[in-house]
């Protein structure tokens, strides 16, 4: 049975069961996690997704892990500015410092803004 997972979002639906060659494989799908027992004639096991995950990054090849890191790109703008602050503690009274930062914000934020609209971030 093949499960088509771009149809699932990555979640295999329900539970499933393959045998093969002295192997079975159960698959118990829960909104939290897949549990996955394993059985041969002789041993029997349990892991769950994030090792299997584990695993399978273990033995790809560099092509197969890119492909199993997800990598989400966004483009910032980012904004510096100097402010300057006048001092009334701690040093002489009227003094002022000069007090620089950097802070970076989505351009997709900006687009939004820039049109009137409310800025509501992307989720999966």
């Amino acid at each position: 049975m093949e499960v088509d997972l771009d149809k699932t979002e990555g979640e295999i639906i329900g539970d499933h069961k393959f045998e093969m060659d002295g192997l079975t494989l159960e698959f118990k799908d829960s909104k939290e996690k897949i549990e996955i027992t394993w059985r041969t004639a002789t041993e029997s096991g349990k892991f769950d997704n994030d090792a299997l995950f584990a695993l399978a990054f273990l033995i790809a090849n560099p092509a197969q892990q890119d492909a199993l890191i997800p990598i989400k790109t966004e483009e910032r703008r980012v904004f510096r500015q100097v402010k300057r602050v006048k001092l009334t503690k701690d040093m002489k009274a009227g003094s002022e410092i000069n007090v620089g930062f950097k802070f970076t914000v989505p351009v997709e934020m900006l687009l939004a803004a820039s049109q009137g609209g409310l800025y509501v971030p992307k989720t999966k």
